[in-house]
């Protein structure tokens, strides 16, 4: 994960207003943030990736002048947090979504036909009302895999 925050304070030119009668301070930020997963996993490919990038121009000032109903100004910066976890959550639900494809291609494919209790299990976790497991449910148990479920809590 990489993510880059740059915060220039930049000197204003004087406006030509009031503000030239008190020192104000201007913010430029940036921010980027690029953030990716890879891997091999169960001889299936899987990569996603998330980035985003932010910019804002804020300021502050000090100045203090009630008949003027100038009041002291803090700099409305971005809010980094919320924007890493935005990319990240969007990035969590794509990498979820490849897990649920890869176990479905592993345990509810052709791992069925082994016809091992341990796939059927994890197939059953993701497709309980697959026909198949179903069928395997009924054939050693002489009930449905959902009726199993209730029963045993699995």
């Amino acid at each position: 994960m990489s993510a880059q925050i740059l915060i220039i304070p930049i000197k204003p030119t004087p406006p030509k207003s009031l503000e030239s009668a008190y020192p104000v301070t201007v913010y430029d930020e940036k921010f980027d943030i690029n953030i990716s997963y890879e891997a091999n996993l169960a001889s299936r490919y899987i990569k996603g990736n998330a980035s985003d990038s932010k910019q804002n121009k804020t300021r502050s000032h000090q100045a203090d002048f009630e008949q003027l109903d100038i009041t002291p100004l803090s700099p409305d910066f971005l809010n980094l947090a919320h924007i890493t976890e935005k990319a990240l959550d969007g990035l969590i639900e794509q990498f979820s979504q490849d897990l649920t494809l890869t176990w479905k291609q592993n345990y509810c494919g052709q791992a069925l036909g082994t016809n091992k209790g341990e796939n059927i299990l994890r197939c059953a976790k993701l497709e309980p009302k697959h026909d198949y497991i179903n069928r395997w449910f009924d054939q050693h148990f002489g009930v449905k895999y959902a009726d199993i479920k209730t029963l045993y809590g699995i």
